[in-house]
């Protein structure tokens, strides 16, 4: 038996994600393998990364 879902906000299966950040003179850009999605509306995303990686940094600064 096959069951009609209708539309989602999941994303499954799970693809990794290009996360850019920083500015024009200092871009960066991280690959993440777990996001989440944290709300439909707005459309926003959870991302988790490590306190080490260079992009936090410029994640935390952007404006």
């Amino acid at each position: 038996m096959k069951k009609q879902l209708g539309p989602s906000d999941a994303i499954f299966p799970v693809p990794a994600a290009l996360i850019v950040s920083g500015t024009n003179e200092d871009a960066n850009i991280i690959t993440l393998a777990w996001v989440g999605i944290a709300s439909s509306t707005p459309p926003t995303i959870g991302i988790s990364v490590r306190n080490q990686r260079y992009s936090l940094e410029l994640i935390r600064t952007s404006p």
